[in-house]
């Protein structure tokens, strides 16, 4: 059986195509971002606050998917924004109402948590509101801490200031042993439930735990402010911490991003908040975080479709790494498809140009030997045995016989007339 003909001009048609979008895919791949960073860091505040335990978590499961998320840890949530700015940290945690002035290139995440301002004070000391501090030793957190911030806003809004009071600025730590050991009257945090202070305290005989009988107030004059209740026994049912349901006023902590931020995470970041906060906890309902609301900084594109429509195809079926590669390979798909649809146009008709070529341009040699069988018959019997030869090696497509084999039946009626000495036609 003859070994079936190569199509030569087709294959080398095809690999020009094929060199042609490779050089295009080359030169795309240029402008694609790189892969995402295998590092990035998190301002997270002190160790054994809500904040650096989360980050903790979030750490633990990017982890899985080879990234390390390095947490920093700081005062508090000023701090945070400040090493933001920096470009110190990538992501930060940021506690609602602690910006001041105009912050640029930040973008939110999502709101994740709800963080209770509690208010302790030693028992002995009967306290009803902020304005019975008056006079009283404060501890009300440290310098760059969400703490303070929030802290001597609300006691200015009650007539408390440096002069009316004695404001300590200490740790949590600090404020709490001196709040135990009777050094403060008073202490201001703010922070999750599940934080071991704020468990010890509300264990303590010595201190009690304010209730906020004008929530309503605060929530009008200060829009990141949220009512919440700790429900009676909701930190020990055997204990019964509190003994009495109690309402506190809470801001909203927030995940936030540089607008630098590679365009890859944000899928991974949204899925880790999903995954630490979507059960919910004392004062929050299943599903309640992460969300779009309480953001103070624009909302990250990605961030918001997550939340709206969930993770995308890509991110649903593939692991990460294979998800972000392609996610950042789509933008050579336009260049890619505006390449190929002429090229799949062009294709064919090139194809069939360079197969009829290879017939065509015999016709050519034809006509010289036609021409000149009139002067030189032996010779031009000798040019058309050498062109019938070489038309035996000529292999053509099988949709493209028709023409070959109209070329050599031309070629054999030239030989007849040639061989029968005949002036022509």
């Amino acid at each position: 059986m003859p070994r079936p003909p190569r199509d030569l001009p087709g294959i080398l048609l095809w690999l020009g195509i094929a060199a042609v979008v490779i050089g295009a895919f080359t030169l795309a791949w240029r402008s694609v971002e790189p892969p995402p960073p295998r590092k990035i860091r998190i301002a997270a505040g002190a160790p054994g606050g809500s904040y650096h335990a989360f980050a903790l978590r979030y750490a633990e499961w990017i982890a899985r998917e080879g990234i390390e998320l390095e947490v920093v840890a700081t005062a508090g949530a000023v701090e945070n924004l400040e090493l933001l700015e920096s470009g110190a940290v990538k992501l930060a945690f940021h506690q609602g109402g602690a910006a001041s002035g105009s912050h640029q290139g930040l973008q939110t995440l999502g709101s994740v948590f709800f963080e209770p301002l509690w208010v302790f004070h030693r028992t002995r000391i009967p306290v009803t509101a902020l304005y019975d501090l008056r006079g009283r030793r404060i501890a009300c957190g440290p310098d760059g801490s969400g703490t303070q911030r929030l802290a001597m806003r609300l006691l200015e809004m009650n007539g408390i200031d440096s002069a009316s009071a004695t404001l300590l600025i200490l740790t949590p730590a600090d404020a709490e042993a001196a709040l135990l050991s009777g050094e403060a009257d008073a202490a201001m945090f703010v922070s999750g439930a599940d934080a071991a202070f704020i468990r010890r305290l509300l264990g303590s005989d010595e201190v009690s735990l304010m209730d906020f009988g004008r929530s309503l107030a605060y929530q009008r004059r200060f829009h990141f402010l949220s009512r919440v209740t700790l429900p009676e026994g909701g930190i020990d049912l055997a204990r019964n911490l509190p003994p009495g349901e109690k309402t506190l006023l809470a801001p909203a902590a927030s995940l936030v991003a540089r607008e630098d931020l590679h365009p890859a995470l944000p899928p991974l970041l949204m899925q880790a908040l999903v995954a630490v906060h979507e059960r919910g906890d004392l004062f929050t309902p299943a599903g309640r975080f992460p969300s779009d609301s309480h953001a103070e900084f624009p909302m990250n594109r990605q961030a918001r479709r997550f939340l709206r429509s969930g993770p995308g195809l890509l991110y649903q079926y593939l692991p990460y790494w294979a998800a972000s590669a392609v996610d950042r390979l789509k933008i050579l798909l336009l260049p890619l498809i505006t390449l190929l649809i002429p090229l799949g146009r062009a294709a064919p008709h090139i194809y069939r140009w360079r197969v009829r070529s290879r017939i065509y341009r015999w016709y050519k040699v034809l006509r010289q030997v036609d021409t000149e069988r009139e002067t030189n018959i032996a010779r031009s019997l000798e040019r058309l045995g050498s062109v019938e030869r070489e038309l035996d090696q000529i292999s053509v497509p099988p949709s493209y016989g028709e023409e070959l084999y109209n070329l050599r039946m031309h070629a054999d009626r030239l030989r007849a007339r040639l061989e029968a000495k005949e002036p022509g036609g």
